[in-house]
């Protein structure tokens, strides 16, 4: 005759083989909550900190050091930010785990109590006949409920694994969509405009520990260059918001044209351009709009314009000012975009 517990020795082994889902107390959700806690503390008051800097230090080191820190800011955040969503995942693998054992340990007592009222009779064939095919119907379900488990488990893995691999910051939004932007009528070389072009997801994306490749926009968002010397142009251009348009102008902070705009930016960066706006596309190489990033050039055949990044460029209008990107530019014809090198 087979022995009751033989019957009920393979869902005990499923039992043990999937665990209860208790955790220790204290134990991983709580220490990632409580990191996650300190990691937002300091987050906020970094960010304060920061702010209260911008208010008070003005000029391109200002910008080298204030990119910097919102850099290390965002990365706090973003671990911060993980931590809890670690903590969320590790509960509800536990949850997960701990409803399955649940519903294994029905299984058992289910089957339990099948043994139980076959009484004496299970000892005979006939009886044996009678209980096998319940047996095996139970442990057909908590083959399924280990089974789901497991899946389960692996969905919360997979996310886990992507949470830990996530060390990478996008600098670009890839739901931009440009809008209508008009530039004063005292612009010689900028006219009615439309944004047409859309970033594509992927460009300007760059690790978090860049930050000498971060630039702090005027909206407060963070974009990526993908040089420093690029990132140090665009820094330049974004200090001169507000000088008035001057036709020829090349003085920083007093008059500027397009092409003197983006002329003297890129010789902060230590990077020499032509004087005329539709030659400025002679120096680096052409890019397309899907890997546009920070500090490349939209060149037309009278107008230039430096892109920023997160869909926005600067350029000399009246005055210097940020607008959306765009490839049209009063009837100009568009030569395209270009990325500035060394040499």
């Amino acid at each position: 005759m087979i022995p009751v517990e033989l019957l009920l020795a393979a869902l005990r082994q499923l039992v043990a083989a999937l665990g209860t889902g208790v955790l220790p107390t204290p134990g991983p959700v709580t220490d990632l909550t409580a990191t996650g806690r300190t990691l937002t503390d300091v987050h906020d008051e970094s960010a304060t900190d920061a702010d209260e800097l911008r208010r008070r230090w003005q000029g391109l080191a200002a910008d080298v050091a204030l990119t910097a820190i919102d850099t290390a800011v965002v990365a706090t955040r973003v671990v911060a930010t993980h931590g809890d969503e670690m903590a969320e995942l590790i509960g509800s693998a536990a949850t997960t785990v701990a409803r399955g054992a649940a519903e294994l340990d029905d299984i058992v007592d289910s089957l339990q109590a099948a043994v139980r009222a076959a009484g004496p009779a299970i000892t005979t064939p006939a009886g044996v006949v009678a209980i096998l095919p319940v047996a095996a119907a139970h442990l057909a379900r908590g083959i399924s409920v280990v089974a789901r488990v497991s899946a389960e488990l692996d969905r919360d893995i997979d996310a886990l694994e992507a949470l830990t691999d996530d060390t990478e910051v996008s600098g670009s939004d890839p739901t931009v969509n440009g809008s209508s932007a008009q530039t004063s009528a005292g612009a010689a070389d900028a006219g009615s405009q439309t944004a047409t072009w859309v970033p594509h997801p992927a460009a300007a994306t760059v690790a978090v520990g860049d930050a000498g490749r971060a630039v702090t926009l005027p909206d407060g968002s963070v974009a990526y260059a993908p040089t420093e010397q690029a990132a140090l142009a665009v820094r330049a251009a974004l200090t001169q918001q507000g000088v008035p348009y001057s036709w020829g102008g090349t003085t920083p902070g007093v008059g500027l044209d397009c092409s003197g705009l983006t002329q003297w930016a890129y010789g902060q960066a230590g990077v020499s351009l032509p004087r005329l706006a539709q030659d400025q596309d002679t120096v680096g190489r052409a890019v397309a709009a899907g890997d546009l990033a920070p500090g490349d050039l939209a060149v037309w055949s009278g107008h230039v314009a430096m892109y920023i990044g997160n869909g926005q460029m600067i350029e000399a209008g009246d005055p210097v000012s940020v607008s959306p990107v765009r490839t049209t530019n009063a009837g100009q014809s568009f030569e395209g975009f270009f990325r500035p090198t060394q040499g």
